[in-house]
């Protein structure tokens, strides 16, 4: 199997461990049986880039000088298209837009998509806090038709704990009991789905086991397998 040299990038980072996980969804399921079968993909895993959350907030620098930096390095590089896999970065994804002349996919957007094609009507929301108050998953679940049923304080510090303290701090002896009540709480509501929306949290359901019985909308993969279609690259098992 012969393919053109269009490469995908990807804006990484946010964090580390997100991104690695990301890149290695771009592997596993695009539909290749060699090496030379494969897309070539750019990472640019920029771990300077600043807390999002706290620029959010008002209490931290700005990313989106060092956002800029990364996508505008990937285009020259030669990426035909670019993605960025944390979830709560996208509140500045309309800054970064005007320095690109290549695509730049929307982790909000085609997670909302894949929802909907899904069937889903209402769904559950998991993600840190900043990314539920800037409100970016909301508006996007809006203009798709699709109720969100959110955490309750109490239950968002726990998720906020199992990303902050656990994933990203790399302790991987986080209890998640409260985790797995609140999922219970949320399904039991109405939830037809959990999206997934922070991207350390498909990492951390999948080391713990947590939602084997919940149908699961994982971002990660969403963006990972729109980059692939963009650039015509098939999908394993569609």
């Amino acid at each position: 199997m012969v393919y053109d040299n269009k490469a995908i990038g990807v804006i990484g980072g946010m964090g580390p461990a997100a991104t690695a996980d990301l890149f290695t969804k771009l592997v596993s399921l695009e539909d290749a049986a060699a090496d030379q079968d494969h897309v070539r993909i750019l990472v640019d895993c920029d771990s300077n880039i600043p807390d999002r959350a706290a620029a959010i907030a008002g209490t931290g620098e700005s990313p989106v000088p060092e956002m800029v930096r990364s996508a505008v390095g990937l285009e020259k590089q030669g990426a035909d298209v670019l993605i960025m896999g944390c979830n709560v970065a996208h509140y500045f994804y309309r800054d970064i837009l005007p320095f690109v002349n290549i695509p730049f996919l929307s982790i909000l957007d085609e997670t909302c998509r894949a929802v909907r094609d899904a069937g889903y009507k209402k769904v559950a929301l998991l993600a840190c806090g900043m990314t539920l108050k800037s409100g970016v998953y909301l508006e996007a679940m809006d203009r798709f038709g699709i109720d969100c049923i959110r955490t309750t304080a109490e239950e968002q510090a726990c998720f906020d704990c199992l990303i902050y303290d656990g994933i990203k701090k790399g302790d991987h002896g986080i209890d998640v009991t409260d985790i797995r009540k609140a999922v219970g709480r949320l399904t039991a509501e109405g939830a037809e789905a959990l999206v997934l929306g922070c991207t350390e949290l498909p990492v951390a359901f999948d080391e713990y086991g947590i939602g084997a019985d919940v149908p699961l909308i994982d971002p990660t993969s969403e963006i990972a397998k729109s980059a692939l279609r963009y650039l015509g690259r098939k999908i394993r098992d569609e």
